[in-house]
Protein backbone atom coordinates (compact mmCIF):
# COMPACT_ATOMS: atom_id res chain seq x y z
CA UNK A 1 0.00 0.00 0.00
CA UNK A 2 1.03 3.92 -0.47
CA UNK A 3 1.25 4.43 3.23
CA UNK A 4 3.29 1.27 4.20
CA UNK A 5 6.58 2.41 5.98
CA UNK A 6 6.52 6.08 5.24
CA UNK A 7 6.74 8.50 8.08
CA UNK A 8 4.24 10.96 8.65
CA UNK A 9 3.73 14.04 11.14
CA UNK A 10 -0.01 15.05 12.30
CA UNK A 11 0.49 18.56 13.46
CA UNK A 12 -2.95 18.26 16.13
CA UNK A 13 -2.77 14.62 15.97
CA UNK A 14 -4.15 14.64 19.94
CA UNK A 15 -7.71 16.33 18.81
CA UNK A 16 -10.81 14.97 17.25
CA UNK A 17 -9.70 14.99 13.75
CA UNK A 18 -6.17 14.58 14.17
CA UNK A 19 -6.35 11.46 16.39
CA UNK A 20 -8.59 9.65 13.68
CA UNK A 21 -6.34 11.07 11.05
CA UNK A 22 -3.65 9.18 13.30
CA UNK A 23 -5.48 6.21 13.67
CA UNK A 24 -6.15 5.46 10.30
CA UNK A 25 -2.86 6.50 8.69
CA UNK A 26 -1.18 4.24 11.33
CA UNK A 27 -3.96 1.21 10.51
CA UNK A 28 -2.64 1.69 6.64
CA UNK A 29 0.65 0.99 7.90
CA UNK A 30 2.66 4.33 8.03
CA UNK A 31 4.64 5.44 10.89
CA UNK A 32 2.93 7.97 12.60
CA UNK A 33 4.45 10.86 15.06
CA UNK A 34 1.79 13.42 17.08
CA UNK A 35 2.75 17.05 17.49
CA UNK A 36 0.44 18.66 19.76
CA UNK A 37 0.16 21.05 22.77
CA UNK A 38 -1.54 18.39 24.56
CA UNK A 39 -0.17 14.97 25.22
CA UNK A 40 -2.82 13.67 27.20
CA UNK A 41 -5.77 13.00 24.57
CA UNK A 42 -8.65 11.28 25.76
CA UNK A 43 -9.69 10.02 22.17
CA UNK A 44 -6.24 8.95 21.25
CA UNK A 45 -6.68 6.66 24.15
CA UNK A 46 -10.47 5.44 23.06
CA UNK A 47 -9.01 5.16 19.40
CA UNK A 48 -6.33 2.87 20.48
CA UNK A 49 -3.49 5.15 18.28
CA UNK A 50 -0.02 3.68 19.07
CA UNK A 51 1.77 6.82 18.09
CA UNK A 52 4.39 8.78 20.46
CA UNK A 53 3.35 12.57 20.78
CA UNK A 54 5.74 15.00 21.34
CA UNK A 55 4.55 18.03 23.13
CA UNK A 56 4.99 21.62 21.24
CA UNK A 57 2.94 24.42 20.22
CA UNK A 58 2.79 24.04 16.64
CA UNK A 59 1.44 27.20 15.87
CA UNK A 60 5.20 28.32 16.63
CA UNK A 61 7.59 27.39 13.38
CA UNK A 62 10.46 28.34 15.88
CA UNK A 63 9.46 25.25 18.44
CA UNK A 64 8.66 22.85 15.56
CA UNK A 65 12.10 23.41 13.94
CA UNK A 66 13.63 22.89 17.51
CA UNK A 67 11.63 19.47 17.98
CA UNK A 68 13.25 18.00 14.73
CA UNK A 69 16.67 19.57 15.59
CA UNK A 70 16.28 21.48 12.57
CA UNK A 71 17.28 24.60 14.81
Amino acid sequence: MIWDGRRVLVVGGAGFLGSHLSKALGDLGAEVLIADRVTDSPTLRVLGVKAPVIQRDCASVGNMLTAFGIR
